[in-house]
Order: C-alpha cells, then sequence, then structure tokens
C-alpha cells in the first residue's frame, strides 16, 4: 500500500517555513563574505541572485497550479524528464543538504561562540545539529510550528537591526556614522576587492565580472526558498498556497536581503566583514 503525505502545513506557515530555511547561520556569515568581496555592489548582487530565484520559484508555482502532484519537484522531474533524471535530482539534492545542515551548525557554532566564548564552537555545532535532525524528525504540524516561531524570531532580529542601522546613520539616540560607502574620499580604494565609492563601482567593468563570478555563494543565501516546492506534497490546498507564497519570495528577496544588506553596506566597513 503506498503512503501518502499528510498534509498538515497551513497556508500561512509554509511562507514562514520558507523564510525560516533562508534565513539560517550562514546567512549571517555568508553576506559577510559578499560584503567583503563586491563591497558597495553586494545589494545589486544579491537582487540579481534574487531575481533567479524569483523565476524559479514562478515557474514552481506555475507547475503546481496546472498540474497539482502530492510528490515534491523531483517527481515533476520524473514526469517530465525521466526517471534517470529524477534520480539524478534526487540523489544531488540530498547530497547537498547533507553538507549544508553540518555547515550551517558550523556557522552558528561560532556564532554562539563570539556571544559564550567559554563554550567551544563544537560544542555548540553539534548541540544544533542534532536540534536540527531532531526536528525534521517530528509530526508535521509539530515541525510548521516549531519553524513558525523560530522563523518570526529571525525576521524580528532583521527588523530589528534594520531599525538600529537607520538610527545609526541618522545619528538617532547615538552619533551619525554617515553614509562612507557613497564617499570616495572616505571609503578605502581597492578596485578588485570592490571596497570604494558606489559611483565609481557601479560602472566598473571588472566588478561587474567580479559580480557575476560570486553568483553561486550569492544563491547559496538564497538555499530554502525551494522548500517551497519540496513541501507542497504536505501542504494544505497547495494549489492556492503555493503560488501565494511564491509570489511573495520577491518580497522576502527585498526585506531580507536587500535592504538589510544596503544598510549593512552604509554602516559597516567592508574590509572589516
Amino acid at each position: 500500500m503506498e503512503r501518502k503525505l499528510e498534509r498538515g502545513i497551513s497556508e500561512a506557515q509554509i511562507g514562514w517555513v520558507t523564510i525560516g530555511g533562508i534565513i539560517g547561520s550562514c546567512y549571517f556569515l555568508g553576506a559577510g563574505l559578499i560584503l567583503e568581496s563586491l563591497g558597495a555592489l553586494a545589494p545589486i548582487a544579491f537582487a540579481f541572485a534574487g531575481l533567479i530565484v524569483f523565476a524559479v520559484m514562478q515557474a514552481m508555482a506555475e507547475l503546481q497550479v496546472n498540474l497539482p502532484r502530492e510528490s515534491s519537484f523531483v517527481g515533476y522531474s520524473k514526469e517530465f524528464l525521466g526517471s534517470s533524471v529524477a534520480c539524478g535530482i534526487g540523489v544531488t539534492y540530498v547530497l547537498n543538504w547533507m553538507f549544508y545542515i553540518p555547515s550551517e551548525a558550523v556557522a552558528g557554532g561560532t556564532i554562539a561562540n563570539l556571544f559564550v566564548s567559554g563554550v567551544p564552537a563544537e560544542y555548540f555545532a553539534v548541540f544544533f545539529l542534532v536540534l536540527i535532525v531532531g526536528l525534521n524528525l517530528i509530526h508535521v504540524k509539530s515541525f510548521a510550528i516549531a519553524e513558525t516561531i523560530m522563523a518570526m524570531a529571525k525576521v524580528f532580529a532583521i527588523v530589528l537591526f534594520c531599525l538600529f542601522a537607520v538610527f545609526a546613520i541618522f545619528g538617532i539616540f547615538t552619533n551619525p556614522v554617515g553614509l562612507s560607502i557613497l564617499t570616495p574620499e572616505i571609503a578605502e580604494k581597492k578596485a578588485l576587492m570592490g571596497v570604494g565609492a558606489f559611483g565609481a563601482l557601479i560602472f566598473a567593468g571588472q566588478m561587474l565580472m567580479l559580480m557575476f563570478n560570486q553568483t553561486p555563494i550569492l544563491l547559496v543565501n538564497y538555499q530554502g526558498s525551494e522548500i517551497i516546492g519540496l513541501a507542497s506534497g504536505e501542504t494544505k490546498n497547495p494549489e492556492v498556497s503555493i503560488p501565494k507564497s511564491a509570489k511573495n519570495t520577491a518580497y522576502r528577496i527585498v526585506g531580507m536581503f536587500v535592504i538589510p544588506m544596503f544598510l549593512l553596506c552604509l554602516i559597516f566597513p567592508a574590509s572589516k566583514a
């Protein structure tokens, strides 16, 4: 007897689960790596990669509306491209998460060690790894609730950062930091590293090429967006909820990546990222 997936994730929860999948510990460390490499071009680079992700999400939503299935995007691969291709996509995706989850745990341990230096980062990493695996083994309804709560906490933290960044720029409750990346005489001059005046960098051909070279790292920061398609078999009314969540991806990209990265560029020197 074929075992069917239980549709225990609501329309609102699928959006929060997706957000929680995107905002991980690698989100914060990855943002620093991109800022160090691209400097003032980082917000534009995130917007470019976000456009790619948005196009993929829209295509996935179109499939779910016109050809609703209980399986994930791997099932669509089998239906249209054959079993061999679907097997390759499925195995690749599993291997991708097998490497990505430990990297998230290590990144989380690194961040936690900054606040609790007395505990080695390795201990935090093991704790986070067990926690992640445990969350994915519980009932789908409990998983959705837990992911929703944690995603809300992550979004709240990002909103707080944006507010504090605006306060720092305009000197609200503190001395103004100013817009250093927009001022050539203040910013460091390292053309190949993208650290310098915004107006000079945006027209530099080598900088645009470097931005394209950083696209794979940028897309890794968006990993988790595909959970919309992965969870379609466990979502209530997927024909409605999946397209809606995919459409909201554009707002999430702007709100979680482009705006925070732009503010980070304004207040934080890329050379110290």
